[in-house]
């Protein structure tokens, strides 16, 4: 074969799975909900009882967090 009919088979090829996969994903009818807000609590004994160094130095106490919305995002570079 030609490499010019080869490429417009893969074209077409990358094409259908494009267009497959677009209308996959258009045809769900999953609805999405939230979930319902929880109330701040008592964190068990010792749960936040550690420190962590800062990124720009010094170190952060999470026990300081207890009753505060928090999101800790642990990043580990490799």
């Amino acid at each position: 074969m030609s490499t010019a009919l080869l490429r417009k088979r893969m074209i077409r090829t990358v094409a259908a799975i494009s267009a497959a996969a677009v209308l996959t994903a258009c045809g769900s009818s999953t609805r999405i909900t939230t979930a319902e807000p929880t109330t701040v609590g008592t964190a068990p004994s010792g749960l936040l009882a550690f420190t962590s160094p800062i990124v720009g130095g010094g170190q952060i106490d999470a026990a300081s967090f207890i009753g505060k919305p928090v999101a800790f995002w642990f990043w580990a570079p490799g």
